[in-house]
């Protein structure tokens, strides 16, 4: 509006005006204005109408577009964020079954030397079936090693 003011004090004397619609919502307005009385006749209008539909067709589309990058910005983040928590997720779950199987195997370590103290005949054969010195496996999806027991 401050425009079309200050062309008035600069001579304008002639002005249209044609809404940029989309739907039913007006996202815009096309102006053009001229120095002589009545200059716009009705090929100016229907032209300056036909532009203006391609126009708002434009504008809208770089809106949606511009809607799109942002959705898929956020849904980059989200998706980041995804894998964050699961690497955090399986890190601790391999802290788990790495200090079970360590407890087990010490257990397992006492157990046979108070066998081995009290019935010496029987350390053989418990040793035989499940040694404490096996190597270990390792987790799919690189995860750290567990007892094969």
């Amino acid at each position: 509006m401050r425009i079309l003011m200050s062309r008035l004090v600069q001579g304008l004397r002639s002005f249209l005006g044609v809404p940029l619609i989309v739907g039913s919502e007006m996202i815009g307005r096309l102006a053009v204005w001229g120095d002589t009385p009545s200059e716009f006749a009705l090929t100016h209008r229907k032209v300056a109408s036909e532009i203006t539909a391609s126009l708002a067709v434009a504008l809208q589309q770089a809106r949606l577009h511009e809607q799109l990058r942002a959705g898929r910005e956020r849904l980059q983040a989200v998706s980041r964020r995804l894998v964050d928590l699961q690497e955090t997720e399986r890190r601790s779950i391999a802290r788990e079954l790495h200090d079970e199987v360590g407890q087990a195997l010490t257990g397992l370590n006492v157990l046979l030397k108070i066998r081995g103290r009290g019935a010496i005949n029987c350390v053989p054969r418990v040793t035989n079936r499940a040694p404490t010195r096996r190597p270990a496996r390792r987790l799919p999806g690189g995860g750290n090693p567990v007892s094969p027991f």
